[in-house]
């Protein structure tokens, strides 16, 4: 089978562990064990996303095709080998961080390529008796074979040991010092090694199941006594059976027991009845569990396919009733399956590994049911009539778990109980255009994160795997009052010193190609801070915007660090000074309250003297607004478990209400504050025009967009941003595909067009937009912007998705 380059490389992409940036490069980096100061504390072996924040500036990306983390032995790296056997362009290999001392996995791939492996596929150390020799000798290669590895040792391959750095701006600077010595591009690549292998041998295939049927236990009830799992049988002198203690293990016990006494029968259909009986048992456990969830999802309900029948008894007599107890282990010799749930695809998946620990296949169903019976209809499970058993038993009870999850967004992890933390968004939809107002900063931290935890919809960003909403308004009253949330890992100095930077310049991070908010919003441009300052005093009556968002630098793919705070809006109302802040991403557990009380203190102190405006509210909209969930789910926990401890406070500016209307219904009123918000859930496909055609009535607008500086169209580069992305097969949904025809040199403080900025994200296979618009003629633009959306969805070849309009009107005179 011929190996399309273009298209498979990376052989094994992975979200949170490996970033692409030139795959034709020849060098690439990997990295260990690491320790990153994270907002004044040190957080060992960051995500990658969080280590190419570290970044310098002018790192030459172009020159690398790939960074990637590394974190053990087996699993790390075989699947390092693998995609190093499939991209022969790469001749230098960097290993940057140090080992950890539990797999040392860098030393593992240097001393596999230099010394390869005995005949069990342990790694040969280049020392016997230190450390790596016993980790080494403990685990062994489970995935490649020995013909491949030897392919992987006569390939080309220089490895560059630069381990000791655990800071990534450290080594990465040291790797940035060597790259001109190391770069040497292929430009005829030798594809012999996969002439030689195959690598398709390495991938297991994905099978969707189709939908399946169980055989019905017949003779059997299920029933619960409070929490306890109540067996009964139809037969003579068969005692009552009654499953107690821990909940994660009384389906199993209650199976375990059933079998013993041979209450399932025997035959052709046995399989099928006993995995029927397990995944009724667990359902029946998980209903007395998480009552509220199961009355939610049909919890009672869930069995009536299978024969059981789920309901509450009375103690009864309880003599003679037998106490369930689980049998001696017994382990399948054939292989093993695990288990998880594929939140955003709406799936059940079990991994089939051989018993060496290859994995073979995944298959993947939209029920437990139909999952089962894939699994009992193949030739997965092995060993004697009792493994067999027990393995179909534990496998009934774990996906039973995992249907659950999927069904209510509880947390699965197979082997352990069901968990509320971090709760997914199972209902696969975007959750859009919230308004979170709280009576100080801790409170409105705590109900944002409260609100992401909840219906957050769980993704894949370029921080890794988040809990995301779209298009959130923050609402937080009284500026001058804002103090520190008591669980925020921030303090009086650090917040002090952010507040500086953001009025201050940094001319030696702009020559680099970097931003800081302080450079970009008082000295990029010119003093934009002042310039509003001044506005403000001469004519309170209008709407000042500053920006830090530049869209020849920003927009284009090749973009490094891009601002996320990218505009900022200051008015007066009710005598008081208030700001709304536009982030395109926002990080709300490790970022927004900084971001609030350096605001509050930097550019707001600064506006409110220039102005002699007293102090009022601050206002986000944070366009795609998360949290990290493998990093923060632990620590959002602890925040919302401590609570609010901030003094009340009032607002002055009335909360925005979120409209949610038709397309046609966009231009009603009615908000009582400056502030109105109004959602379209579903945009109308339709044929329009080209961008040129649709912006025909606006020639300031599609000048600022088709032609920004003379140059940039905007448009065009979202489109084939997006399109790229789509053909990543959505490994990434970029938040910066920001438009936006502002332009402050040319304009100073006026307003060319109600526009400020539009920005696009393709979520769910659809596209959606939100758009911040000022003054009297924004709900005029409206139509307008709509048929952007839908032209520039129809040239990515995405479905159009919502839209979502901020408008921000004039003051009061």
């Amino acid at each position: 089978m011929a190996f399309d380059f273009a298209r498979e490389w990376p052989f094994f992409p992975d979200d949170e562990k490996l970033r692409i940036f030139e795959p034709r490069a020849n060098v690439a980096i990997l990295i260990g064990h690491t320790a990153t100061d994270v907002g004044g504390a040190t957080k060992v072996d960051a995500p990658l996303a969080v280590l190419l924040e570290r970044l310098p500036a002018k790192f030459p990306t172009s020159q690398v095709a790939a960074i990637g983390t590394i974190a053990t032995l087996r699993d790390g790296v075989e699947r390092v080998v693998q995609n190093l056997l499939t991209n022969p362009y790469i001749t230098v290999l960097v290993l940057c961080g140090d080992d950890s001392p539990v797999f040392t996995p860098l030393e593992g791939i240097r001393c596999l390529y230099a010394n390869g492996v005995d005949e069990g596929r342990h790694v040969i150390p280049g020392e016997t008796d230190g450390r790596a020799a016993k980790i080494f000798a403990r685990d062994a290669l489970a995935t490649l074979s020995h013909e491949e590895i030897a392919c992987f040792r006569r390939r080309e391959l220089e490895i560059v040991d630069a381990r000791g750095a655990l800071d990534p701006i450290s080594f990465f600077t040291d790797v940035e010092r060597r790259l001109p010595m190391l770069v040497r591009p292929v430009a005829t690549p030798s594809w012999r090694v996969l002439e030689e292998i195959d690598p398709y041998r390495w991938r297991p295939r994905t099978i969707q199941v189709p939908s399946g049927m169980l055989e019905p236990f017949a003779g059997l009830r299920l029933a619960l006594r409070g929490p306890d799992l109540v067996v009964d049988h139809d037969g003579p002198d068969v005692p009552r059976i009654v499953a107690n203690g821990k909940a994660d293990g009384r389906a199993q016990r209650a199976i375990h027991e059933v079998l013993r006494r041979g209450l399932l029968g025997d035959g052709a259909t046995f399989a099928s009845r006993l995995v029927a009986f397990g995944l009724a048992a667990e359902r029946a456990v998980l209903a007395a569990e998480f009552p509220e969830d199961a009355a939610r999802v049909g919890g009672h309900e869930f069995d009536v396919a299978t024969g059981a029948v789920c309901a509450d008894v009375a103690d009864g007599d309880a003599a003679g009733a037998v106490v369930a107890r689980a049998s001696p282990l017994r382990l399948d010799p054939t292989g093993f399956f695990k288990i998880h749930v594929a939140y955003e695809q709406g799936t059940l998946a079990a991994d089939y590994h051989e018993a060496g620990g290859r994995h073979v296949e995944t298959l993947a169903a939209r029920s437990a049911e139909d999952l089962l019976a894939a699994i009992v209809g193949g030739t997965y499970v092995g060993g004697d009539d009792e493994t067999r058993a027990q393995h179909l038993a534990y496998l009934a009870v774990q996906i039973a778990r995992a249907d659950f999850a999927l069904r209510t967004g509880l947390r699965f992890e197979e082997g352990q109980g069901l968990s509320s933390e971090a709760r997914k968004n199972v209902g696969h939809h975007l959750v859009a255009a919230t308004v979170i107002a709280g009576e100080s900063l801790e409170d409105t931290w705590l109900r944002g994160l409260t609100h992401l935890r909840e219906e957050g919809l769980l993704t894949t960003t370029q921080k890794g795997r988040v809990a995301e909403a779209w298009c959130t308004l923050f609402g937080i009253p009284e500026m001058g009052a804002m103090a520190i949330p008591e669980a925020y890992p921030a303090s009086e100095e650090h917040i002090a010193h952010y507040a500086a930077e953001l009025l201050a310049p940094a001319p030696d991070v702009r020559a680099r190609g970097d931003y800081t908010y302080g450079d970009r919003t008082c000295h990029y441009f010119f003093d934009q801070i002042a310039a509003t300052g001044n506005a403000l005093t001469a004519d309170p009556t209008r709407v000042y915007v500053n920006q830090r968002w530049v869209p020849e630098v920003d927009l284009p793919a090749q973009a490094h660090h891009r601002p996320c705070l990218v505009f900022d809006l200051w008015f007066r109302w009710g005598g008081r000074l208030h700001t709304l802040q536009i982030a395109r991403s926002h990080d709300v557990y490790g970022g927004l309250p900084q971001n609030a009380l350096g605001i509050a203190r930097g550019w707001a102190q600064a506006l409110a003297r220039a102005s002699g405006l007293a102090l009022g509210d601050l206002w986000f909209c944070s366009i795609s607004n998360n949290f990290r969930v493998g990093d923060d789910a632990e620590n959002v926990r602890r925040a919302l478990r401590g609570g609010v401890h901030a003094a009340p406070h009032v607002p002055t500016l009335p909360a925005p209400r979120v409209e949610v209307v038709e397309e046609d219904a966009c231009r009603s009123g009615g908000a009582e504050g400056p502030i109105r918000v109004r959602h379209i859930i579903d945009v109308a496909a339709r044929p329009v025009g080209t961008a040129d055609e649709i912006l025909a009535a606006t020639p300031i607008l599609r000048e600022r967009l088709l032609r920004y500086r003379g140059e940039l169209d905007q448009v065009a580069t979202v489109i084939a941003r997006l399109r790229t992305e789509a053909e990543a097969d959505g490994r990434e949904h970029s938040n910066s595909l920001l438009l936006s025809p502002r332009d402050p040199r040319v304009d100073r403080s006026a307003a060319a067009t109600p526009l400020v900025c539009l920005q696009l994200r393709r979520q769910l296979g659809r596209l959606h937009a939100a758009a911040i618009l000022l003054g009297p003629e924004a709900p005029a633009l409206t139509p307008t912007l709509l048929d952007l959306q839908r032209h520039i969805a129809t040239a990515a070849a995405i479905f159009v998705g919502s839209a979502t309009f901020i408008h921000v009107a004039d003051p009061p005179e």
